[in-house]
């Protein structure tokens, strides 16, 4: 499985095909040169591989829009247990399979749905308490807020990570929604006491509610490019 690492990216199909070899952190750099993404991946990107995922099936980054690992692969390509090579697509075969730990046979290709990820604007909203973190995250979920990822750090995780002290609500979103979502955000962050960070965006330093440029910082290294909103590390350069 580890020799198995090659990527085939089909023009204009909105899919990727993928060795179970491959990491989610190299498929992801992949695909970032052609301006899309995976829609869900785990948190353990630079080390999981594309099979161990599969195995388990699950959720991650990406899963606040896209859900399950499941409902994202088109179809994989497996040597059964008495051997021979298939082809197992559609969502009640797949359902079956993915998830199944290796019980049925060993992935040898992987056809995974993509999505367009150039245009990922980062977000994050500082609280003073997880109290508040709860109540907003409620209200996001009720008001349909369309995010592609939502995460939250408490606050000893954000400071170990040295973030500002408090926990953190995070997410990512593509740019072309940015009417509906950040004024949402920004009523979130007023209605439960939060301070709302947007990339790019300067604004009068510490003023509650408002918009100001993200500052949180990350770790040196590899694994570190993945914290926070664990979008591609062009989001976190600063």
């Amino acid at each position: 499985m580890d020799a198995m690492r090659q990527i085939r990216i089909p023009k204009g199909e909105g899919s990727v095909e993928v060795e179970p070899g491959v990491t989610w952190w190299v498929l992801g750099e992949r695909l970032r040169d052609t301006g899309m993404g995976p829609r869900v991946y785990p948190t353990s990107a630079p080390r999981s591989t594309v099979s161990g995922w599969l195995a388990e099936n699950g959720v991650g980054v990406g899963s606040y829009e896209f859900g399950w690992l499941l409902q994202n692969v088109l179809s994989v390509e497996i040597v059964g247990a008495v051997g021979g090579r298939s082809t197992i697509e559609g969502s009640e075969a797949l359902r079956h399979f993915v998830g199944s730990r290796g019980s049925m046979g060993l992935v040898v290709r992987a056809t995974l749905a993509t999505r367009r990820a150039d245009d990922d604007v980062p977000v994050a909203v500082l609280f003073r308490d997880a109290g508040d973190l709860g109540k907003a995250v409620t209200d996001l979920d009720r008001g349909g807020v369309p995010l592609w990822h939502l995460g939250f750090l408490n606050a000893a995780m954000a400071r170990a990570r040295r973030f500002e002290t408090g926990p953190v609500l995070f997410g990512a979103y593509p740019k072309e929604r940015s009417d509906v979502i950040e004024p949402a955000l920004k009523s979130v962050a007023e209605s439960h006491r939060g301070t709302f960070f947007l990339e790019g965006r300067p604004n009068a330093p510490g003023s509650r509610g408002s918009s100001r440029r993200a500052t949180w910082g990350r770790p040196p290294g590899r694994v570190g490019r993945w914290f926070g909103a664990n979008v591609w590390r062009r989001h976190y350069s600063r």
